[in-house]
């Protein structure tokens, strides 16, 4: 199964496929330019991607914090006021 899977990335990926000249070039930017342009579309969804990932991950707290204030209090009287808050 694992054979299959590295046949089809090895198909859809050559790292010196689309250059002239085989050689990468010098500089640490060039370099890694030189492989990513193959994959323009796939570098860019992917870094959106993790952007994304990242902000749900920065935003967890304030997700806990509003289920915690949801939650029901110890006596009615402050309870109906909290719920009252929470029923968007």
């Amino acid at each position: 199964m694992l054979d299959r899977i590295f046949t089809w990335f090895e198909s859809r990926y050559s790292p010196v496929a689309l250059a002239d000249d085989r050689q990468p070039p010098m500089g640490l930017w060039r370099f890694y330019w030189y492989f990513i342009r193959q994959f323009r579309a796939a570098y860019r969804l992917r870094m959106i991607i993790v952007a994304v990932a990242a902000i749900v991950d920065a935003m967890l707290p304030i997700f806990v914090g509003l289920i915690v204030a949801c939650s029901p209090a110890p006596s009615p009287a402050t309870s109906s006021r909290r719920m009252g808050r929470c029923s968007l």
